[in-house]
């Protein structure tokens, strides 16, 4: 089965670009229904929301700039394992299936599928690994299965 790591890691992105919005359009409506300062001097919520939707807008800046720099093609390499394979690992009673991506991408997961950066001890420990070569990471072992 071939996966399109692109659209799986774009869609992540998107799907978290759409959650901050949503909590945006939230926060802007409780700031509006908040009382202004003509009528309550101590109530800080308007300065409070405004805070957190500056912030958040920062984020979301962030996620445009990461679903922008996406690369359009990305080769696929079987050889071995590099910058945006894809792997899974095996361990008796464990898979897990894994992106290996630039910093900024990493900690997420979307249909079972985790990014993981390259500087990671996880990331660091796959590159240039191989299929049914075996790591070891914080005393776990796992195998290399497949690499798309």
């Amino acid at each position: 089965m071939k996966i399109d790591k692109i659209k799986l890691i774009r869609s992540c992105l998107e799907k978290e670009e759409k959650d901050l919005n949503n909590a945006i359009n939230k926060i802007v409506i409780a700031r509006d229904e908040s009382p202004i300062p003509t009528e309550s001097r101590s109530d800080t919520s308007r300065i409070q929301a405004d805070k957190m939707i500056g912030e958040l807008n920062i984020k979301k800046n962030f996620y445009k700039k990461l679903i922008y720099d996406l690369p359009v093609k990305i080769p696929d390499n079987t050889e071995k394992i590099e910058l945006w394979s894809y792997v899974k690992l095996l361990k008796p009673d464990l898979q897990i299936n894994i992106i290996l991506v630039p910093p900024g991408y990493g900690g997420r997961e979307f249909n079972d599928v985790k990014l993981i950066t390259v500087s990671t001890p996880l990331g660091k420990a796959l590159c240039g690994k191989r299929v049914n070569e075996s790591i070891t990471v914080n005393e776990r072992g796992f195998l290399i299965k497949v690499i798309k």
